[in-house]
């Protein structure tokens, strides 16, 4: 799910024609349902190799971080670029 998000966001972002504006409605979709599904995902992991219920309790939380960490890093990643590439339509630099 996550390289498909990758994909379209890629597709839209990189285009320059209208057509591309039927992704859109896609692209919200998944960004409400791609991190349901994967802190659902995380709710269900066991961790059994870890001796205590805190312990698991720790590596839940740190599973779920990394994951937000993921999908803000990608949604400002996708900024930057974007205004990078305004930038050099409009001939300003952006470094």
């Amino acid at each position: 799910m996550f390289a498909l998000t990758v994909a379209l966001y890629s597709i839209f972002l990189s285009a320059s024609y209208q057509a591309v504006r039927y992704f859109i409605p896609i692209v919200f979709i998944w960004q409400a349902f791609l991190p349901l599904q994967l802190f659902d995902l995380i709710a269900g992991l066991r961790f059994q190799s870890l001796r205590t219920e805190a312990a698991r309790g720790r590596a839940r939380v740190i599973c779920a971080a990394v994951v937000v960490l993921l999908l803000v890093g990608s949604q400002i990643f996708f900024l930057l670029d974007h205004a990078r590439l305004k930038g050099q339509q409009s001939g300003v630099a952006f470094r």
